[in-house]
């Protein structure tokens, strides 16, 4: 059976940056340049974010333009802003807290940084969080607007994981030879830099154009892979000096062993089957809060499931209880809110 290798290990151009500042000026689809003042403005990461954010924007306006969602045009572009800035800040404080706590308290202005992780969770709670504080305040109908709101936030998966699969993040555990859709994708610290091994089983880590050894553990098995360029021991530790007569080291990119494409699945559960089915309910007329509490519950059950296949984050690899991660245990609190949700909905519904 063919291991299929992630496209970052087989072209040596590869990349995500959609757009950077390189030589004084604009590249497209161009990987950064060694040296000089080279920085990326745009990848397809936080373009996935432009484009679903956009679509949210493009649904909430057209909906208000039907009178479907009962707010005044000014109120829906109000909506749409607070969305946006609770999806960033909630994200990000998300996975400060609960994926790498240890480590902003370290380094609290790396929370800033373009690497620096995003959880689903938190962007539903920052949203959450935006649109109870606008409805309260412009006497709006709260369970309404989160009905509204789902519907935009279902569509996220469909945006953000293929991103993910692009950028070779968030994948999968580890799966035998003979499985269809198992991939080697390439390993990563918890900052993003590429991690390589030598002849004796040494790790390194790759910033910038400097290899540094990693000490850290490594979340599953490993295998190397192709061999890389050449490295300049001094810029490794010194005693590659004496272990090379040519003055340099001979490194292999650190790959996973075939594992589930994991990105791929939350996009298909938790985003087409999930996003598909809220929408059929809004066209069942049910009652305010409905649609919400679906949400909930479906994005809840969805995410607990495709974590069986997803490698736990690289700081908590052996899991919250080494039987359930960290993803696995706010998805059970999201699925507990959404039934509390609906039976109050319901009980309102039926007085």
């Amino acid at each position: 059976m063919q291991i299929w290798n992630h496209p970052s290990l087989t072209h040596p151009d590869y990349t995500t940056i959609l757009l950077s500042w390189q030589n004084g000026g604009l590249e497209f689809l161009k990987p950064l340049s060694k040296g000089g003042s080279s920085f990326i403005i745009l990848d397809t990461y936080y373009f996935s974010y432009f484009l679903c954010f956009a679509v949210s924007t493009w649904l909430v306006l057209s909906w208000q333009k039907k009178q479907e969602l009962r707010v005044l045009r000014h109120q829906a572009i109000d909506l749409v802003i607070i969305s946006i800035l609770g999806v960033m800040l909630g994200a990000k404080t998300f996975y400060a807290l609960f994926y790498n706590l240890t480590y902003y308290l370290e380094h609290p202005l790396d929370f800033f940084l373009n690497w620096s992780g995003m959880a689903s969770h938190g962007a539903m709670v920052g949203v959450l969080v935006g649109i109870i504080l606008y409805a309260k305040r412009s006497k709006l109908p709260l369970w309404h607007l989160l009905d509204y709101a789902s519907l935009c936030g279902a569509l996220a998966p469909l945006f953000i994981r293929p991103a993910n699969f692009l950028n070779a993040e968030l994948y999968g555990r580890s799966v035998p030879n003979w499985f269809p859709f198992g991939m080697r994708f390439p390993m990563r610290d918890g900052a993003g830099h590429s991690l390589f091994i030598d002849e004796s089983q040494n790790l390194y880590q790759l910033s910038g154009e400097l290899l540094k050894p990693f000490t850290s553990p490594i979340p599953h098995a490993y295998e190397s892979f192709e061999k890389i360029t050449q490295i300049l021991p001094r810029q490794v530790f010194s005693a590659a000096v004496e272990n090379s007569a040519e003055g340099f080291i001979q490194v292999a990119r650190l790959v996973t062993d075939p594992s589930h494409p994991a990105q791929i699945y939350q996009m298909i559960l938790s985003g087409f089957i999930l996003s598909s089915f809220l929408f059929y309910l809004r066209f069942k007329k049910l009652f305010d809060g409905a649609i919400f509490s679906a949400l909930l519950i479906g994005y809840g059950l969805t995410r607990f499931l495709t974590e069986f296949f997803r490698q736990q984050d690289f700081q908590r690899s052996a899991g919250v209880f080494e039987w359930i991660s960290m993803g696995q245990l706010i998805s059970l609190l999201v699925i507990a809110a959404g039934l509390v949700t609906l039976k109050l909905r319901l009980r309102a519904s039926a007085t």
